[in-house]
């Protein structure tokens, strides 16, 4: 994590007060963190981007869920059950582009976020997992698809906003 970013961090944390700007931290472990500063994120309200984060524990994730601002993970590698859900009550985009596969609850899971979700990282998904997706009310970024077949299409079809497919090749 970048120096002034952590005393950014802890000084948020010790006042109790949101801010707003873009925030690009480096975390390595996520454990660095005090629970207070992971509450402190969850109070940022501008563009949060966490890298170097690999895995979440059911209470980070519970924090980053309640943040308000647009949140990426583009180095998360894992996330189980719990993770997913917590993470879908964010309320803005959610970009999860580090991870390379979901489970089936998992993408039930993230089908319920309510906003912009991201998931360009994961090259293939189940039929189960694009039926839930498809479900999102909000835009869907997919670009590490590389195939569907013609049932898939038709499952993503129902998706209701915009699909972003950018890597796919017919």
């Amino acid at each position: 994590m970048f120096a002034n970013s952590r005393e950014l961090l802890r000084d948020a944390a010790i006042s109790g007060n949101p801010w707003t700007a873009s925030l690009h931290l480096r975390v390595e472990p996520p454990a660095e963190l005090t629970e207070r500063e992971w509450e402190a994120l969850s109070r940022h309200t501008g563009l949060l981007i966490l890298a170097g984060v690999k895995a979440l524990s059911e209470g980070q994730s519970a924090s980053l869920g309640q943040q308000i601002g647009n949140l990426s993970l583009p180095d998360l590698q894992t996330l189980d059950d719990v993770v997913a859900k917590n993470l879908a009550r964010h309320r803005k985009h959610l970009s999860l582009d580090g991870l390379s596969a979901l489970s089936d609850n998992q993408a039930a899971a993230l089908a319920g976020h309510n906003g912009q979700l991201s998931l360009s990282g994961i090259q293939a998904f189940t039929r189960r997992q694009l039926e839930c997706l498809a479900q999102l009310p909000h835009p869907l970024t997919l670009n590490g698809l590389r195939f569907l077949t013609p049932q898939e299409c038709h499952i993503l079809s129902a998706h209701r906003n915009s699909l972003a497919l950018w890597h796919y090749v017919a």
